[in-house]
């Protein structure tokens, strides 16, 4: 880590607690981890805060560096019969592991704002394990639920700008 002189500089006017409470402000897990003798000797608080605070200089560079940087996207689209068909496959295979699943929530007497509520087809399963809905039934509100759910997230792509689309 380079030296900063100005930084030396100004810590040197601070006491041995200034430095301590400056030290735990920038870096709290460095602070912790110094024995008595080290949170006790000014010089070894202002190299710890000289190398926090060169730290927090790079790693915020870092991030800006980032974000300057055009990162392309890519959306993959496959036309709209072969994606529902997809889907509904995957939910016939998924159907039996689901219900058990929403059974085994059910038991723990999870409340209606509980995340797995939200989750697509969870809603419909909970109708059938209440005898609501017959399972024919079910299966084709899940399956409607989630091509729904593909079709906002196709909406959602195509509003985004410089995305690389392939079609597959």
């Amino acid at each position: 880590m380079p030296r900063n002189v100005q930084l030396r500089q100004d810590l040197e006017k601070l006491s041995v607690e200034e430095l301590k409470n400056r030290l735990r402000i920038l870096d709290t897990s460095k602070y912790q981890s110094l024995n008595h003798s080290d949170l006790n000797n000014p010089r070894r608080l202002v190299r710890a805060i000289e190398i926090a605070v060169f730290q927090k200089q790079a790693h915020s560079t870092f991030i800006k560096k980032t974000h300057q940087q055009t990162i392309p996207t890519f959306y993959l689209q496959i036309p709209k019969a072969v994606r529902e068909q997809k889907i509904k496959a995957r939910i016939e295979q998924r159907f039996t592991l689901a219900k058990k699943e929403v059974e085994q929530q059910l038991q723990k007497h999870i409340t209606d704002q509980s995340l797995a509520f939200t989750s697509t087809g969870f809603m419909e399963l909970k109708q059938l394990i209440k005898g609501e809905i017959d399972q024919a039934t079910c299966l084709k509100l899940w399956q409607t639920a989630e091509i729904q759910y593909a079709k906002r997230q196709d909406t959602w792509w195509k509003k985004r700008t410089g995305i690389i689309k392939i079609n597959l």
